[in-house]
């Protein structure tokens, strides 16, 4: 993957989430996470001792409809996170074991 300049990640975000929408199975989700994580860490690099200040045009119906597939995606993690938790939405992680043993060693 290469990377992308300031102005081209909002483009490559958009397109991610144009193609998450076509794809089928249950590797998408990852697939999204994988391409929207390497994205972010590209762009963070790059930008990392300033930005070159340059724009680009975006249609604001190309905007709108990634910014809903992006809400959609994020309500229905919500939705499954809510299921998973006795319909109340986790804040943090945490581990419950099922079995221990105390040593007297510590």
């Amino acid at each position: 993957m290469r990377r992308c300049r300031n102005s081209v990640c909002l483009i490559k975000t958009l397109k991610f989430l144009e193609e998450y929408g076509f794809r089928g199975g249950e590797e998408r989700d990852h697939w999204l996470w994988d391409n929207l994580s390497r994205s972010r860490e590209d762009y963070r690099e790059r930008v990392k001792l300033g930005f070159e200040g340059s724009e680009v045009r975006v249609r604001a119906g190309e905007l709108v409809k990634g910014l809903g597939v992006l809400r959609d995606k994020l309500l229905a993690g919500f939705e499954r996170a809510m299921e998973e938790n006795e319909r109340l939405l986790p804040m943090y992680y945490y581990y419950e074991p099922v079995e221990y043993r105390v040593r007297e060693s510590g």
